[in-house]
This record gives structure tokens, sequence and C-alpha cells, in this order.
């Protein structure tokens, strides 16, 4: 090169110039030049070399120095140990060394050097006592640190070496880059306490320390004392830069007063780089390192990586590539940081090979490296990897892997993924099972797509117990809540299949101890319940026994399964665990337990031909609900909710109302509260249980308590609709109304919506079997019909006396009874009385007038109500004679207002008529219930044969 040429031209100015050079090379990343003249000066003794070049032992050492600085530690640590073994080695050496070393943090190398030098009587100087101190700084192990700064403060005073300022300085250096904080401020306070005169290291090891730690003042403050030296522009400069406080560099460093060299355009460069107009113009700041180089000066290691870096960031990874290229073409050194980059930045692209060239360079000069520690980003060495898979091949991939391998780097950053990735692709079981257990041994945590991948090959091909091992694995790394929920399915479903108790209990443990979500949970449960219900509640007991956050745990189980058709099995198993630990629950966490239950009673009545309707009965429901009503009461639930729980249990059974009368007796005097009776007496008409009804009318009266409307209305309703049997004791008939579905609360509704919003009578789709009976045969069970209808009357007595307001449904339990008893005078007076209260007319009295008329053989007067409903020029028209006829102009027409026709017409044979009720049906947008159509399809059939 020139400025070999040019130093010739005057050797006895330079009479080294061959071993600076090499030096020098090295630095500026040249290494290759080094080597060169290297070997020039150790020739065969030219003539033109100077004899101080021909010093084989300084020429060596000075290609040590060369050979270190471009991170070839190996190496150089070679000619170094000649230089020993010929005794050659002097204290400067090993200074530098051991400087070498602690700078790469390689403690245990730099104090093996020390212990060289003790044992080869070397004498020591300060500045490897200061060094020294560092090392022993770095060492966070506080036993053996302050063992090895013993040592070394013995064998200096040995040498009758006394510890200077530079001496602490250097343990300030050891505490700030290990980042102990703590030891770094009890002894800089007192050097700075000791000391009346300011120490430029001291200020600035300070000063860096302050800017680590987020201390702008203090960093300030010293900057403006470390500036004050040119030697530390650099560093101040950097710190600066690095608090984005670039702008108050011109007041610290008048940098127009310096003359430009290697020192002051890599500041510039610092500069540049943190000039916020970068993020505007990337390619300004390639264009700034290339013309510095063209003027002969080189960016620091540092420095060409944050100019990569920082073009990256601002201009995107194609711009960052071409500034790798361009720089390092024009002779930017690459570090190892730096080819680490670029290696980040080619391997984004995985279908390209320019990536395997950087990592080529870079495994030859990591091979050459001597390092402590060296961070690998493991996204970019995967995607190395994957690259060279693609490109080269498995075998490729395995050599890189096996060199990475043996750096000093974390295991966890090592490809073991792409290489799991192809062996289970690839079917390798063999090679798979030898790199699983190497990273089961060493405990190696895997990234997500790692773990799931191993996970999915062993509960494919494994047993139970070598997927529990593997999962007790990740447990150790920190890494199970990587499982995906299949997985937690899988292997929950595995252990009930072959009975490992064992395992089954440390995984529920393991999912607790994370903290997993509710989703996995309910996969589990899921999977649980569809093999074994009674697996499955020993899962909620052990999940809430193992959690120390029991109701947390109980709250998370009942969200997992808020939509499963499990959801009554897991909340019935979930109060039964925390009753177990006498916890006090809230009052909304036991209304969605109870919820969870009466959901699922409805939606079984709804689908009871499922699966899932099949295998949770409804016995188990019933004592399901029993079980949690009075914990639920204590609890504070809103009364909707038990009042729906006890109508459930009360109409279960004819004697169901026994246990729901019961639980109202074991409750406290102050939670009684009238809506519980009256839902039991619902449970009661439904099951046409006089018995019952007149049961819990007793018990009210016995407590005092005033009956309200709701409650006669539904004493009303058993009676009017009851049955020969029920009123003789012997028990219900099973009718239509019976099959029919209650007109509840909707499962999904706020809980909060009162009960007292629903009807407590149902609204037939068409007349009941009974009444059916009774108008094709003409022969009703009057005396029957009339006891009924005494029973009624004396509820209609007992309303007025209690001066209670009738509503629509009073009176349409009356027109029931008064159908039933075929007193169909006191019928239309009942709708005349009804009109006159201010009541009007609605669907359920309407159909009601309809039925009493039909029953009355009165055909073209059910007919003339009909035409009426919900025409208004007709029932003004009828009103004008009539004045009930005018409220029905206001009546919605419902299916039950066409069915009872179609029904009596079906009966009669007059299909066609039925017919023409079905038409008009349709285009009101109306259907009826499933058994018309059947009954009308059946009997269509009979005629047409």
């Amino acid at each position: 090169m020139q400025i070999e040429v040019d130093l010739g031209t005057a050797p006895d100015l330079f009479p080294r110039r061959h071993t600076a050079l090499i030096i020098t090379y090295a630095k500026l990343g040249l290494l290759e030049h080094a080597r060169r003249l290297y070997k020039k000066v150790c020739g065969s003794g030219s003539s033109s070399y100077d004899d101080g070049d021909k010093d084989s032992a300084y020429v060596d050492w000075c290609m040590c120095q060369a050979l270190f600085s471009a991170s070839h530690h190996k190496e150089g640590r070679v000619i170094f140990d000649n230089l020993v073994r010929a005794d050659q080695a002097a204290p400067h050496m090993y200074y530098f060394l051991i400087r070498e070393y602690v700078l790469m943090q390689n403690v245990e190398q730099a104090f093996a050097l020390f212990d060289d030098m003790c044992h080869r009587a070397i004498p020591l100087n300060n500045r490897t006592i200061n060094m020294l101190a560092v090392a022993c700084a770095l060492d966070k192990n506080v036993s053996r640190a302050t063992e090895r700064l013993a040592t070394v403060v013995a064998c200096m005073r040995s040498w009758r070496l006394s510890p200077d300022m530079n001496f602490f300085v250097g343990l300030l250096k050891g505490y700030d880059r290990s980042s102990q904080h703590t030891m770094f401020d009890g002894l800089a306070a007192q050097l700075r306490a000791r000391n009346s005169s300011t120490s430029l290291d001291l200020d600035k090891i300070i000063m860096q320390n302050a800017a680590k730690r987020g201390d702008t003042e203090l960093t300030m403050a010293m900057a403006e004392l470390v500036a004050q030296s040119p030697g530390s522009i650099p560093s101040v400069v950097k710190i600066l830069c690095k608090l984005d406080r670039a702008d108050y560099v011109p007041e610290l460093v008048p940098l127009h007063k310096f003359p430009d060299n290697n020192i002051i355009a890599n500041v510039r460069l610092e500069l540049a780089i943190s000039d916020p107009k970068v993020a505007i113009q990337p390619h300004k700041l390639l264009k700034h390192a290339l013309t510095m180089m063209e003027r002969g000066f080189t960016p620091s290691f540092r420095l060409t990586r944050d100019i990569i870096d920082k073009i990256w960031l601002c201009g995107g990874r194609q711009l960052a590539i071409r500034a790798y290229e361009e720089l390092t073409a024009a002779g930017a050194p690459k570090s190892v940081n730096v080819m680490l980059l670029a290696l980040k930045l080619y391997s984004r692209d995985t279908t390209k090979e320019e990536s395997i060239g950087v990592y080529e360079e870079l495994r030859e000069h990591l091979a050459a490296a001597d390092f402590n520690a060296l961070v690998l980003p493991q996204p970019t060495i995967s995607a190395l990897a994957m690259v060279l898979i693609e490109k080269r091949g498995i075998d490729a991939a395995q050599a890189a892997f096996d060199f990475l391998s043996t750096l000093p780097t974390l295991q966890a950053n090592l490809p073991f993924t792409p290489l799991i990735q192809y062996y289970v692709n690839s079917n390798m079981v063999e090679k798979l099972e030898v790199l699983l257990r190497r990273i089961v041994q060493h405990d190696i945590p895997l990234s997500i797509s790692g773990v799931n991948l191993c996970c999915e090959f062993l509960v494919a091909n494994s047993k139970v117990i070598d997927v529990a091992n593997f999962l007790r694995y990740l447990e150790r790394t920190n890494t199970l809540d990587y499982v995906s929920d299949s997985v937690f399915e899988k292997f929950f479903a595995m252990c009930a299949s072959e009975y490992r108790a064992i395992d089954f209990e440390w995984a529920v443990g393991a999912l607790v101890k994370i903290d997993r979500k509710w989703t996995t949970w309910r996969v589990i449960i899921e999977c649980l319940a569809t093999k074994n219900t009674r697996v499955l509640s020993a899962t909620v007991r052990l999940a809430i026994r193992l959690s120390t956050e029991k109701l947390v745990m109980a709250g998370m189980l009942l969200q997992a399964t808020s939509t499963s058709a499990w959801r009554a099995v897991l909340a019935d198993d979930v109060a039964a665990a925390l009753r177990v630990y006498n916890i006090a629950v809230s009052g909304p966490m036991y209304a969605q337990i109870l919820q969870a239950i009466i959901t699922t009673y409805k939606e079984r009545k709804q689908l009871a031909s499922t699966v899932h309707g099949y295998r949770i009965s409804a016995t188990y429901l019933i004592k399901a609900l029993s079980r949690n009503v009075l914990p639920a009461v204590k609890a504070d639930v809103k009364p909707d909710l038990i009042s729906s729980a006890l109508l459930i249990i009360s109409s279960s059974s004819p004697t169901a109302y026994e246990k729901c009368l019961g639980l109202l007796h074991d409750m406290h005097e102050s939670r009684r509260q009238l809506p519980f009776y009256a839902a039991t007496a619902r449970g009661c008409a439904r099951q046409r249980s006089v018995t019952g009804i007149e049961e819990v009318m007793r018990v009210v009266l016995q407590h005092s308590i005033t009956p309200n409307i709701r409650l006669l209305n539904i004493v009303m309703n058993c009676y009017a609709c009851s049955a020969p049997q029920s009123m003789s004791h012997i028990g219900p008939l099973v009718t239509q109304s019976d099959l029919e579905q209650d007109p509840e609360q909707d499962p999904e509704q706020d809980q909060a919506q009162e009960q007292d919003n629903e009807p407590d009578l149902e609204e037939p789709d068409a007349p009941a079997f009974p009444d059916a009976g009774t108008m094709a045969s003409g022969h009703p069970n009057l005396q029957f019909q009339q006891v009924a209808l005494n029973k009624v009357l004396s509820i209609w007595e007992q309303i007025g006396q209690l001066e209670l307001s009738p509503d629509h449904d009073t009176y349409t339990m009356m027109l029931q009874a008064a159908g039933n008893a075929h007193k169909f005078k006191m019928g239309e007076d009942l709708i005349s009385r009804m009109i006159d209260s201010g009541l009007g007319l609605n669907p359920s009295t309407v159909y009601r007038w309809i039925r009493l008329r039909m029953l009355n053989d009165d055909i073209e007067g059910a007919l003339t109500i009909f035409d009426a409903i919900g025409n208004a020029e007709k029932s003004n028209q009828l009103g004008a004679h009539d004045a009930r006829y005018s409220s029905l102009q206001s009546v919605a027409l419902m299916p039950s207002h066409f069915v009872i026709f179609i029904h009596r017409y079906i009966s009669s044979q007059d299909l066609d008529t039925a017919m023409v009720f079905f038409r008009q049906l349709h285009m009101q947008g109306l259907k009826a219930a499933l058994w018309v159509y059947s009954l009308f399809l059946s009997n269509l059939a009979n005629a047409n044969r």
C-alpha cells in the first residue's frame, strides 16, 4: 500500500515502521495486510528491513497485539505462549493481554495470566494491578471476588506497591460493567469525599454510569468536567448522543479547534448518526461515512455497526445491505457485531444464499476469537439454519449447529427449532430423540414453535409418561406456557385413557402454577367430560385445592364452561369444592353457578334427544339445584334466580314441592320471600298438583304472609287446569300443555331481569287434549268441573277480601274454569266485567273467549270474535251493538287463535276449512306447533284412503 512506500522513503525517521504498520492495519480491520507484513518481517532477513524490525520477539509481540485487536484471540494467544516459553514475555505484554481479556469480560483468563505472573515472579506494575481490580469487580460472586481482590492486594504489597486513585477507579469500572450499582455508589461516594481534587478518570466513569442508569442531570454535570480534557472528547460525545443531547456538543466541545484526525472524524460521524435529519435522508449518512473513508479515515468497529443499524431503521433493509456492502468494500472494519448484523439483514430473505457467505466469514472470525460470552440473536441463527437446510442440506445445517454449540453463548440461542422441524417432517425419529435428549438433560429452553413441534410429535408417537416427562422439562425451563391448548387436550385424554393419575395430578398442578388462561381449561374440561364426568369432577377439585387463589381459580373454571353443555356439572363441583374449604362465595359467583345449572336444565328440556341431554340427567340437575339454593340465598343472590331454581325443582315431580318447602323452612326468616313461595306454587300448577298448591298456601298463611295477586293467579291456574285425578290426589295427567315450551326467561338474558315480568300462565298454541275431548264427545265431567270452578271462585272471593286488583291472568283463569264448567253466561259476563274494569282484552283472554263460545257450540260467535281481532273496521262495527268487541282492534293475532279453529275443523273432518285457516296463519307470518301439522297430515292421509 502507498503508506508503506511513503514510510520507506525515510527509514531513519521510522526505524520500526513495519511493526507499527502491523498493529495499525489490524486496528483498521485490515488483518490480511498485517499478516503479509508479518511474514515479510519474519522472512529470510532481507536487507530491505531495518534492524529494529528484526527483533523477532518484538515482531512476534506486535503480531500478537494485532491479532488481539482483530479479535483473533486464539491465534494471538499461541504467539504469546511461545514468547512465555522462550522467557521473552515482558510485564507490559501481560498487562496488554489481561486488559484485552477484561474488556471481553473473560475474567478467568485474566486471572490465569495473573497466576502465571506470580508463578514466574514477573514484576507487577500499577497498570496491571488496576486492570486486575476491574476484573475483581466484574465477578458478581461476592465471596470469590473478595478472595481474588485480597490476593491481588497482597501481591501488590509484595512488590511494594500501594493502591492509587486508578486502582479504585478500576474497581468502579468493574462495578459499572457488571451493573453492581450499590457497590458503585458506595465506593464512588467515598472517593469523592476523600479527594478534594478532581480526577478525570473518576469523573468519566461516574458520567458513564449515570448515563447508563438514566440520570441525565448527573450525566450532564460530569460531562462538563470531563469535556475539559481533549482526550475525553469521544467519550463525552458518545454519552451526549446516547442521551439525545447531541445539540449540546458544540457548547462543550469546540471541534473546529482540533485538527482533522481519525479520532475527530469518528466524533463527527457519531454526531451524524445522531442527527434527526438521518430519519428523513438516511442515504446522506452513508455518503458521510464513505466520504470520511475517502479522506483516509476509518470508522470504529462500533460506529460501523451503528451506521448500518441506523440506516436499516430509517431507510429499510435493502439500503442497509447496500451500506454494509459499500462500507466493507471501502475498507470499514468487520467486527463480530457488524457481521452478526449483516447476517441478520441477509437472513431475512431465506430464499437467497447471501447469508451463507456472511456466516462462513463470521465462522472463521469466531473460530479464531476467544470470547468469554457471546450473544447470538436466536431468530437470526434460526433463519440461517433454515437457509442452510434449504440451500445446502441438513448436513450443512447440522455442521453449523455443531460449531455454534462450541461457542460461549446461551444454548437457547442455538437453532434447535429448524432442526426439530426438519426431523419431524422427515420422520427422522432417531436424530430427533438424540436432540430432544440433549435438550431435556441440559434444560435448554426452546422457542414456542419448537416446544409445540416436540409436543405434537410426542403425543402422536409416544406414551403418556414420555409426554409427561417432556412437560416437566418445560416446567423447569419456564416454557410450559408455550404449549398449545390442543396438546394439553390430547395429554389429558391420554392420562384418562391410560389411568396415569400421577401425571394427571402433576399436570393440573402445573397449569394452576403457571396461571394458564381459561381457554385451556375449557378445552380440557370438554375433553374429559366426554370421557368420564368423574375425572372432570376430580380435575375441578384438584385445581381448586392446588390453587392459592381458590376463588380466582373457581371463577376461571366457571368462565371456561360458560357456554359448555357440561357447565352444570362443573358449576356444582366448583360449589362443592369451595364448601369443603369454607370459602365465602360472593353473590355474583353463586349466581353464575345457579345460572349454569338452570340454563343446562332448560337446554336439556329443549334438546332432550341429544347426547348431552342423555348424559346429564334431569334428576342430577334437580339435585344440584337443591344443593345450591340455600348457599346461594346466604350469598345474597338475586331473588329472581332463586325463584327460577325453586320453580324448576317444584315442577320436576308431583311431590317435589315438599323439597322446596323444606328449603324454605331451612332459610332464615328474614330471607323468606313471597316470590319463593309463588315459584313453588307455580311448579305445583305445572304438575297439576292440587295437594301441593294447597300445602304451599297453608304454609304461606301459617307464616302470616299476605298473598299477592300473582300467587293467587297461580292457585287459580292449578284449579282451573286440573284433571279429576289431580283433584282426587291421585296424580296429574300428561297433557299437550305439559309438553309445550314454558314461557320462561331466555337463559341468555340478564339475570337481573325481574321474574315478575314473566307470564305465570301458559299461553297455549292449541287446546289442551282434555278440552279437545270435551268438544268431541259433548259429555264433559261437569260435576268435577263445577268443583274446580267453586275452588276458583273461592280464590276470586279471597282476592276481593284482600282488596287486590284482578289482572289479565286472573280473568283468564276465571274464563278457563267457567268454560270447563259450561257456565257460558258467567264467562260472557266476565268479559264485560274485565273491559269495564279498564283492563281491556289481550290475546290470552281473547283465546279463552273464543274457546268459551266453541264449547257452547256457538261457532258463528267464535268466528265473529276471530274476524274482529286486529280489524278496526270490523271491531268498531260490532262494537256499536256490543261494546266488548271494540277492544278487539288492539289485540294481536296469535297462533293459538288459528289453531283452535284448525283443531275444531280437523276433528269434524272438515279439512278444507282447516286448510283455509292454515293459509291465513301463514299469511300473518305465523306458524303452528309441529303436532298441529302432524295431526292435519295424518287425517288428510286417512281421508285419501
